[in-house]
């Protein structure tokens, strides 16, 4: 079959006419669209309900006030637990070496594959639209 150049398809064009649609091509369309699923938003909820924070601040509101009771009573003999304690935390000493650089390095790392995450997140998003 030989190529049909531009002029040949305007003259092919214009001697098949233009033919109008049919009466009901509105409700054809609409009754297709009608039936297609629309997707609904996910409500996510919170990980920590509002009563959650709630109980966490008042513990934490009860620890800083019975730090701020006991912590004030300087005077006398200490408390045997509190000398328990401070034995135990005397008995760990930070390890040798670098691995200061080592906690700081891999936190970049997980803030770095986070920020990744994040974005592809986002770009997954952005294609499903």
């Amino acid at each position: 079959m030989p190529e049909l150049n531009e002029s040949d398809l305007h003259k092919l064009f214009h001697a098949a006419g233009h033919s109008v649609p049919h009466v009901n091509l509105a409700d054809r369309i609409m009754a297709r669209v009608s039936v297609t699923p629309m997707e609904r938003p996910t409500v996510v909820e919170a990980l920590i309900s509002v009563k959650g924070w709630i109980a966490a601040a008042v513990l934490f509101t009860f620890v800083i006030f019975l730090l701020a009771v006991y912590g004030a009573q300087g005077t006398g003999a200490p408390h045997p637990s509190s000398t328990y304690l401070s034995e135990l935390f005397n008995r760990f000493a930070l390890p040798a070496g670098h691995w200061h650089l080592w906690i700081a390095g891999i936190a970049v790392c997980l803030l770095s594959l986070s920020i990744l995450d994040r974005s592809l997140e986002r770009r997954s998003e952005a294609l499903r639209r």
